[in-house]
């Protein structure tokens, strides 16, 4: 009979979803900045920036004030200039390893302000902007590991997950809620060390990176761009009175209804 056709690998699906998941953060970090874009988030009175930028000085206490320019909260302008700039950095192949610092940098101060969660699960974006050495070095470190170690590390990984989202699971419906709201810390500790390989790694390989080849940026099918476009096109609902939660505004000051 015919032979059967599995599941294709990860490296045959990298074509097809990488360059669609880059577009979409292309896509998102614009709506997020345009969103921005309003004169609440300029005026010192009530702007997110400004609370948030409060809470990273009440917590880090080398974090000095900033004050304002011509009115206008530079931890406001910090903002827009730093989510503006992490698209373009990690478009060129040769700022992408600076993208990759600044947008890791951004996330673990949102982290540090109290949302691990949303910060945690948000670096999982930047993965389809790591070179493709970086998976070829993983591989090859997990095949030099011993038998026993590669099956502790093979088994122990999921299952410890399963049991952390079954423990959150639990506490939430027997109404422990004090417990659930710890759950972004959580998941943050658990990927902390993962971010720390790879930020090492980065380091590690940083004056070789910008010279060799990156993963393709284009988008090679129409269904590829029609998803991009009803991405940006639900971002944007807020404007059109349809949705005014959960498209990308949050944070912004943004007031549509």
């Amino acid at each position: 009979g015919k032979e059967k056709r599995f599941a294709p690998s990860p490296s045959e699906l990298e074509p097809y979803l990488f360059p669609l998941m880059r577009a979409a953060v292309y896509g998102m970090f614009g709506v997020v900045v345009l969103h921005k874009l309003n004169h609440g988030f300029f005026d010192p009175a009530v702007s997110c920036a400004v609370q948030h930028y409060d809470i990273l000085q009440s917590r880090v206490p080398v974090v000095v004030g900033v004050g304002q320019l011509n009115g206008i909260p530079i931890e406001a302008l910090l903002t827009i200039v730093t989510e503006g700039s992490i698209p373009i950095l990690l478009f060129f192949k040769w700022t992408r390893l600076l993208g990759l610092f600044v947008a890791i940098g951004f996330h673990y101060v949102m982290a540090i302000n109290g949302f691990q969660g949303f910060s945690g699960f948000a670096l999982a974006m930047y993965v389809p902007f790591l070179p493709r050495e970086f998976f070829t070095d993983v591989v090859d470190m997990f095949n030099r590991l011993s038998r026993p170690v590669w099956t502790v590390v093979r088994w122990g990984f999921p299952l410890g997950w399963a049991l952390f989202a079954f423990g959150f699971t639990a506490a939430e419906y027997v109404g422990r809620t004090y417990q659930t709201r710890r759950l972004g810390y959580a998941i943050f500790l658990l990927l902390s060390p993962v971010i720390g390989l790879v930020f090492a790694w980065l380091v590690a390989r940083r004056w070789s990176l910008p010279a060799r080849p990156w993963p393709s940026e284009r988008l090679t099918a129409a269904w590829q761009i029609v998803l991009v476009v009803l991405f940006l096109i639900h971002g944007l609902f807020p404007y059109f009175g349809l949705k005014t939660e959960a498209v990308l505004s949050i944070f912004s000051n943004l007031h549509t209804e």
